[in-house]
């Protein structure tokens, strides 16, 4: 009665038998079908909220993490060797197939969900495109997989499929490189995920070229365990950066900070802001947009009635965007002469040319904070989100101050649109 178990013997094919009494292969084969359910457990999880979030609030990013995770579970059972249960008897040169297939599968789909996640019409434009070409060269020699499976057999193709799987670590590397210094909601978590699972390889790797002894528990489960809490931290980061995109703006504010002259949010929080409008939009499928307004006469305040004009401009100007804007805009002050609304979701092009209208004559009226007779006369130039997001949030800004500053005064056009 010295066999093994036919279930433990199916259950566990990639490493059957093993040497030493039935007793100890019992307790190896029960370890490691325990690890493969909490993996799988996990991944269901994640499954399960993603495809929802998908399906009810055609969250994007949610479809393409669903997509990574069926993929990641299909990856790590053939590593642990039922792919070989299943096609080896028929065909060898199938078997070995199915394990570069799932492989090079999981890292082009990764690849286009980071690309995804760390949304492309914020990052650098090389990277995107870099990203997509790595990631049709994945779907390519999958396709050349399925068709020649002999091709798995040829000495150079372990080189080829390492050479592809560094090019998709450096796809994610890349695009991760191309948001420094940008608050992407989350962007911590997400590296830290990316970071798990190419450790998990890393350990396997790093096993079989023999820096690590083989026969610990990091040469059976290190992949696994790596992919497991990949999974977990993006599930985690996934849900509550989409929590924070579906609160009110009101809540948005709080905890920003604000400008001491005027109270609206200090000029500092509109690159964060337009960073989540555009995530919000690439994500849920809605478009928002931008108001920048310049108040053009400044300096003829200043020269007429001195600097100390300036504050009571200011002030001037906050009370209008008080006035005009409802409670789900958000107005900020960049400097003396330049401020800010973000409408963080509008029906059409006309809304946004409507609130600055409405803004410029208010601007026309008299205010008390002025002397008798000033006026505030302010020119608006209008992007939409995320169309006119196409680099960093900066480079928006600049834009928008760029076509604001070429508007000439007394022109018959005061608002103008990138």
């Amino acid at each position: 009665m010295g066999g093994s178990p036919p279930m433990l013997r199916w259950c566990s094919p990639l490493r059957w038998p093993w040497p030493g009494p039935a007793s100890a292969d019992v307790r190896m084969a029960e370890f490691e079908l325990l690890w493969l359910g909490l993996f799988l457990g996990v991944a269901a999880m994640a499954l399960a909220y993603a495809t929802g979030e998908a399906l009810m609030r055609g969250d994007a990013v949610n479809g393409w993490y669903a997509l990574h995770v069926v993929m990641m579970v299909l990856y790590q059972l053939v590593q642990l060797g039922y792919a070989d249960r299943v096609l080896a008897e028929q065909d060898a040169a199938m078997a070995q197939a199915a394990g570069l297939v799932a492989g090079t599968l999981l890292a082009a789909v990764s690849v286009l969900f980071a690309r995804r996640v760390l949304p492309r019409a914020l990052g650098n434009l090389r990277a995107d495109r870099w990203a997509l070409a790595v990631a049709a060269f994945g779907v390519a020699l999958t396709a050349g997989y399925v068709v020649w499976p002999e091709l798995a057999r040829e000495p150079t193709v372990a080189l080829a499929q390492r050479a592809y799987y560094f090019l998709a670590l450096l796809s994610v590397v890349f695009l991760l490189w191309a948001l420094r210094g940008v608050r992407l909601p989350y962007i911590g978590w997400y590296a830290a995920a990316f970071v798990a699972a190419a450790a998990g390889v890393a350990v396997e790797s790093a096993t079989q070229r023999g820096w690590l002894p083989a026969g610990g528990w990091w040469d059976h489960y290190g992949m696994l365990a790596g992919a497991g809490v990949e999974i977990l931290i993006l599930t985690y980061a996934l849900n509550f950066s989409a929590r924070d995109l579906l609160r009110d703006p009101g809540e948005r504010r709080d905890g920003a900070r604000l400008d001491r002259w005027t109270g609206l949010l200090h000029g500092g929080e509109l690159p964060g802001l337009l960073m989540s409008l555009s995530v919000r939009s690439l994500r849920m499928n809605t478009f928002g947009a931008v108001v920048m307004l310049r108040l053009a006469n400044l300096e003829d305040l200043q020269r007429a009635h001195g600097a100390k004009v300036t504050e009571a401009a200011m002030k001037a100007c906050a009370r209008v965007l008080r006035e005009v804007c409802s409670p789900a805009d958000v107005p900020l002050r960049l400097d003396d002469a330049r401020f800010v609304v973000v409408l963080e979701q509008v029906q059409s092009r006309t809304e946004a040319q409507a609130l600055a209208q409405r803004i410029l004559e208010l601007g026309l009226q008299h205010h008390p904070e002025l002397p008798p007779l000033e006026q505030l006369q302010l020119h608006a130039a209008i992007a939409y989100i995320p169309q006119d997001l196409k680099g960093r949030p900066q480079t928006l800004i600049d834009r928008l101050d760029h076509v604001a500053g070429q508007i000439r005064r007394g022109s018959g056009a005061l608002i103008r649109s990138l």
